[in-house]
């Protein structure tokens, strides 16, 4: 997960003297400080680099955070847990409508503490098909599209998850190159998928 920082810094103005390698000149150091949101220190000292050691209070905040993980997923997975309705929209480069997919969205979670798993499906309305049979009910068919498995295993490799916790919001990037080649394939052409689990 990459933050942004912005920072501002004026220092001043460095006297035009004649180069002399054997004096020593300050340095201007940036870092970014280890609690969130962004903030960045910044030093000017002697040449030669240090590294800004984070105090007692931001030590214990870090920890604070890895223990809180846990609490984190089970967060996320509480809100997630249930079924959703939405629609995939593909739109042609002047902004026109090309194709709506409706889909569906179960999520469910098993297990406890720390073995706990959030298990997501995602069902992608098939196109009507071009042949039909006489007599035969007219219900849209729904292609599964099961959605690798959160939990404490998977969250940093597949999802990366992240909780801001002054604005108590989640952030997810799912990798779903994937899932959406899947939506558009099964939800505009009714091509069958591979079967196979994804993130």
């Amino acid at each position: 997960m990459a933050s942004l920082c912005n920072c501002s810094l004026s220092c001043p103005p460095y006297p035009r003297t004649q180069w002399n390698p054997s004096r020593t000149r300050p340095f201007l150091s940036i870092g970014l400080s280890p609690t969130f949101p962004g903030h960045c220190i910044s030093s000017v000292g002697s040449a030669g680099c240090r590294a800004a050691a984070p105090d007692k209070a931001r030590r214990s905040s870090f920890a604070n955070e890895a223990s809180m993980s846990i609490d984190n997923l089970h967060r996320f997975i509480n809100l997630n847990v249930g079924k959703w309705n939405g629609a995939f929209h593909q739109f042609d480069t002047n902004g026109n409508l090309l194709h709506k997919v409706d889909t569906k969205l179960s999520a469910s979670s098993y297990g406890e503490d720390q073995l706990i798993s959030l298990i997501q499906t995602l069902y992608i309305k098939q196109p009507p098909s071009s042949t039909s049979v006489l007599g035969e009910d007219k219900e849209p068919d729904w292609a599964e599209y099961k959605i690798k498995e959160t939990n404490m295993f998977t969250v940093d490799k597949y999802q990366q998850m992240g909780f801001f916790p002054q604005e108590k919001a989640f952030a997810l990037r799912y990798q779903t190159a994937g899932m959406l080649e899947t939506v558009l394939r099964q939800g505009v052409l009714g091509e069958d998928d591979t079967g196979e689990e994804s993130p």
